[in-house]
């Protein structure tokens, strides 16, 4: 490894990746001390966060961008990531994966060996193993990859300090592994498969510093189009090479990227059942009860039963009943009518003689009287309790449930159940929602998405007007949501017959069902406002 200054140890630009809901941003925010949002459904962080910690001296950054589940990416956020990766600007990967559900992490850290990346596997959450009764051979799986290996659990802070010494002092440690490691894996997609990738690399002349030829030869084969680019700028003989790559592929029955995942999922499931005991740990009795839920939310009627009972209970008796009856009644009446606009009333009536100056503050209209009144009265309450509601909802692991449940209805408005996320977002800020779209596969989807929360998805400013207007007259609400659904389906249906493009994909990993923590669910509510 290279580094950018010149120093034996240090490692002063660190990219840390990992899929999404894996607890990579709050590894990131408790290295860096910043606040990426952190949330337990894909798709939160769809910008780039840097910041930076100090250990012995040094000043090392850290650089978070969207998640991403494979090399070979699909949305635009995995995108950005993959670019990151490969545009030879930083030192090491750190790569931070699940530590309870390896087999379906650890195949990106197989493809970023593959590419001949340094990199530091991270197994996050290990004190939910620790409470399964599971345990992990650390110095075995380590030994096997080649890299180093830390255990941490970032919402408790455990293993943080050991991964700061690792990415210091990953120099030493590296070669310490290497000198002891013997059996070190050798990833191999079977005969068929080395023989055309080893047919693509001898065709590439020039030498991708950034990641091995192999790495670009498989992705070409996977029909990785941003390699393919990357390949036509730097190879003389693109043609050729493309050339050969089509015809390999002809040579397959079933698309190259599913062979070389598959394979990928094999070596997975050998580290997970090789190197921890998961698989041999019975079930606790909260675990199964949590797995029966979360199949109870995806079930085509009772994850509907359950949708209704969240927002029943959460929206209109939480957020309409409470909110925008009791609380918006007691800032109004109380808070602003008894206490505030009459302390007010008197100091600009002592203040301003001119009557029309008086108007422009206090009466009826005035900026102090009508408009914080209205703005922290009527608003506050309700934008604050609805946030609190979402940030449960997303801290729990119920919107990616929601969004399988939700897929085959998407599908007829021409959108895939991930569309749910950025309208769930919608109803929090429209513009917010409008930046997440970029976690949509298709520019079709995100196109359709976009036209249906500017026109039928009212945001929480509006939502808490609404609330207060129609809390009072259940029947009336009930009317006006069925008119935001059936404009919804409309425009919808029309969106999708006149957008071109093809039909969205669906593919997300399902977060564990947790217990939101209380630090998350208060600290929300403020980054919304």
């Amino acid at each position: 490894m290279e580094n950018k200054k010149d120093s034996t140890n240090y490692l002063h630009n660190v990219l840390l990746i990992g899929n999404p809901n894996v607890g990579k941003s709050l590894t990131f925010n408790k290295l860096t001390g910043l606040s990426a949002t952190v949330s337990n459904y894909p798709g939160t962080t769809v910008d780039i966060d840097t910041g930076n910690f100090k250990i012995d001296g040094e000043t090392i950054e850290i650089t978070d961008p969207p998640g991403m589940y494979d090399l070979n990416t699909i949305t635009e956020e995995e995108r950005i990531a993959k670019l990151l990766l490969f545009s030879g600007d930083y030192d090491l990967v750190v790569h931070v994966i699940d530590a309870k559900n390896i087999d379906k992490s650890i195949d990106l850290t197989l493809q970023l060996i593959d590419a001949g990346t340094d990199v530091i596997l991270v197994l996050n959450m290990i004190d939910e193993l620790d409470r399964m009764g599971a345990k992990v051979d650390k110095e075995g799986l380590s030994a096997k990859l080649g890299i180093p290996l830390v255990l941490t659990s970032a919402a408790n802070d455990i293993g943080l300090d050991e991964l700061k010494n690792t990415i210091l002092n990953y120099d030493d440690i590296k070669k310490n592994i290497d000198s002891n490691s013997k059996a070190k894996i050798v990833i191999h997609y079977g005969n068929d498969l080395e023989s055309s990738i080893n047919k693509v690399e001898s065709k590439l002349e020039h030498r991708y510093d950034e990641m091995t030829n192999r790495a670009v030869a498989i992705l070409l084969l996977e029909g990785d189009k941003d390699i393919r680019n990357t390949v036509k700028k730097h190879e003389k003989n693109y043609a050729d090479v493309f050339s050969l790559v089509d015809s390999i592929e002809k040579e397959y029955d079933d698309p190259i990227k599913y062979l070389t995942k598959l394979q990928l999922s094999k070596y997975a499931l050998y580290f997970k059942d090789e190197f921890t005991t998961i698989n041999k740990v019975k079930p606790q009795t909260n675990d199964d009860f949590k797995e029966k839920l979360s199949r109870l939310m995806i079930h085509p009627v009772y994850g509907l039963i359950i949708l209704a009972l969240v927002l029943y209970f959460g929206l209109y008796l939480f957020v309409g009943v409470l909110g925008a009856g009791y609380l918006v009644d007691f800032f109004e009446d109380v808070i602003f009518g008894e206490w505030i606009n009459p302390f007010l009333t008197q100091i600009v009536l002592a203040v301003i003689p001119w009557k029309p100056i008086q108007d422009l503050f206090i009466g009826s209209y005035g900026i102090v009287t009508f408009g914080l009144s209205y703005g922290i009265g009527i608003i506050f309450p309700i934008v604050s309790l609805f946030f609190i509601v979402f940030s449960i909802l997303e801290d729990s692991g119920y919107l990616p449930r929601l969004a399988l449940l939700t897929d085959n209805a998407f599908k007829k408005i021409g959108l895939s159940g991930r569309s749910i996320i950025p309208m769930v977002l919608a109803v929090g800020c429209g513009s917010m929602a409008t930046m997440t779209t970029r976690t949509l596969e298709t520019n079709r989807e995100r196109i359709i998405a976009t036209i249906l929360m500017a026109l039928t998805i009212p945001c929480s400013a509006q939502l808490g007007v609404i609330m207060s207007l129609l809390s009072s007259h259940p029947i009336t609400l009930w009317i006006w949501l069925g008119i935001i659904i059936f404009n919804f389906i409309v425009v919808g249906l029309i969106a999708k017959r006149f957008v071109p493009g093809s039909q969205a994909s669906f593919f997300m990993e399902l977060p564990p069902l947790r217990v939101p923590k209380p630090k998350h669910i208060l600290k929300k509510p403020g980054q919304g406002l």
